[in-house]
């Protein structure tokens, strides 16, 4: 066999190699792009969550604060997180994307 031929071979071995290696480098990239995605949205899920029970800790101190004194100041903690749970509610239900999830979000809200 020439040696035009043999360089010709491996040229094209080394092609197909390089060119096998790129496509799985592609793939690998869109499934870490994806994966980038929902924890990226799992972190908002979840800092969003943690801000929802600290609104309704501050509703139930502030509200055990006004039925134990009476006096309409404790309820101003109560007033503000009143005015943010719809939002962060919202929020964190648009951001999950299980349907189970969200079920268990829209029965626990009606609950209230």
């Amino acid at each position: 066999m020439k040696l035009s031929t043999k360089l010709f071979i491996g040229f094209v071995l080394i092609s197909l190699l390089f060119t096998t290696v790129a496509i799985v480098n592609f793939r690998l990239s869109e499934d870490v792009i994806e994966n980038m995605r929902w924890v990226t949205r799992s972190q908002i899920v979840v800092r969003n969550s943690a801000s929802l029970q600290r609104n309704i800790i501050d509703m139930e101190s502030g509200l055990r604060g006004y039925l134990l004194n009476g006096n309409e100041v404790f309820l101003e903690p109560y007033h503000e997180a009143k005015r943010l749970l719809t939002r962060l509610r919202e929020d964190v239900r648009n951001y999950t994307a299980s349907e189970s999830q969200k079920q268990k979000l829209d029965k626990n809200h009606q609950d209230a």
